[in-house]
């Protein structure tokens, strides 16, 4: 459903599992809301982001400091009924986003 590139997996999923610790169920099992699930592999991502020059050196130069970009993008929308501004996430699967305000679902053209 989400995922995100990163320089060290282990570390990555770590982190990960430190930040979602509050939500485990079993072993790497959680329960806990999608938006936060991202926002936690949304993180570990900034911590550990792959140098482009690494995908390829001798075009780059080296190592560089431009990073990879992540596959999924998101969009910042506000609430029409409460007017929060939510950061609504792409992920591989449909869903329906609801505000982080009032709880109301939102629509695409919000």
């Amino acid at each position: 459903m989400y995922f995100v590139h990163t320089i060290d997996r282990v570390m990555a999923e770590a982190y990960v599992h430190q930040k979602l610790a509050a939500h485990r169920t079993s072993g790497e099992f959680f329960e806990v809301a999608v938006g936060r699930a991202v926002e936690a592999m949304d993180e570990a991502a900034a911590r550990y982001p792959i140098p482009r020059g690494l995908v390829s050196p001798k075009r780059r130069g080296g190592w560089g400091t431009d990073m990879l970009p992540q596959v999924f993008e998101h969009a910042i929308v506000s609430c029409p009924h409460c007017g929060k501004r939510n950061r609504i996430h792409s992920l591989a699967v449909s869903f329906r986003p609801k505000c982080g305000g009032c709880g109301k679902t939102l629509t695409a053209g919000s």
